[in-house]
């Protein structure tokens, strides 16, 4: 797959949508986004818009997720939101 990855604050991808805003605030904007933990990178958590093709990441680890999971079922699954205040570290174009 071949793609970009913004890291500054200054390139906005779409309507307010930037590195550096919040969970809280992007999903104002995207509400229809869902918070996942990377199936490849256990230290990435992202939100993916396909009709734009981009992913707001989030750079976590286990102690200092953005999202609560549930991982009785073998793969994570979204509880609810530990830390809405987490900002966007980078943004994925594809």
């Amino acid at each position: 797959m071949n793609g970009i990855s913004i890291l500054s604050p200054s390139i906005h991808v779409e309507g307010g949508i930037h590195v550096g805003i919040t969970y809280a605030e992007f999903v104002k904007i995207k509400p229809k986004s869902s918070l996942a933990i990377d199936s490849y990178q256990n230290n990435l958590e992202c939100m993916y818009v396909p009709e734009k093709k981009y992913r707001v990441e989030f750079l976590t680890t286990e102690a200092n997720r953005v999202g609560k999971y549930d991982n009785s079922s073998g793969s994570p699954e979204i509880i609810n939101v530990a830390r809405p205040e987490s900002k966007i570290e980078r943004i994925s174009l594809y």
